[in-house]
């Protein structure tokens, strides 16, 4: 059997004001994330944990960090484990998005809907799941810790459940969240807890 912990990167300064998807340059952690990231290796280090994979995003990779330090593991940047890409709305304020009639329309059918210049929800989830798929296979016995992004774990909860990707609103993702997967390899993903953990926003 092989555990999953797919985990959410902490707080930046932009969270909840703008639609950052794949804008790497500019979007660090903040020191709530900072210690967000503490917390979690923390939590994390006694999980027996064997690898730690990342989303090539900063905030991912910081968010990493101090379970990396902790553990003494590299980090592995894998593409799959990338925000959704949102083309021409990445960098975006969600103030800006809501005059956009097709915003309305991603929120309104995300099981269909595009993001402009972008991908799918569906394409999205198919490359994170045929990762962690692929990583059960190769590391069967394993645990392994994912960082990666809200759309993305939202996407993944809502496969293994066997829901529509317009079920997102059922589905909550806080900063640094836990979900952890069981899988056996050629089976489906079996939810252990889905939300072991979720630093305090204060």
């Amino acid at each position: 059997m092989c555990s999953i912990f797919l985990v959410r990167h902490g707080e930046h300064p932009l969270i909840g004001t703008t639609l950052v998807g794949r804008d790497n340059a500019s979007v660090h952690l903040s020191d709530q994330g900072w210690q967000q990231a503490r917390e979690l290796a923390t939590l994390l280090g006694d999980r027996d944990i064997e690898c730690i994979q990342s989303s090539p995003r900063v905030r991912c990779l910081e968010t990493a960090g101090p379970l990396a330090d902790r553990l003494g593991l590299p980090v592995h940047v894998h593409d799959a484990l990338d925000e959704i890409d949102f083309g021409d709305w990445t960098g975006l304020t969600f103030e800006a998005l809501e005059q956009d009639p097709l915003w309305y329309m991603w929120n309104a059918s995300r099981a269909r809907a595009r993001a402009p210049g972008g991908e799918t929800i569906m394409e999205a989830c198919t490359r994170a799941m045929q990762h962690v798929e692929q990583m059960c296979i190769r590391y069967p016995s394993k645990a392994i810790a994912m960082f990666t992004h809200a759309e993305l774990i939202r996407a993944v909860r809502l496969h293994q459940r066997g829901l529509s990707p317009d079920a997102w609103h059922s589905v909550e993702v806080p900063p640094v969240s836990i979900t952890e997967l069981w899988m056996w390899p050629s089976r489906s993903p079996t939810p252990a807890q889905e939300s072991i953990f979720a630093a305090a926003a204060s």
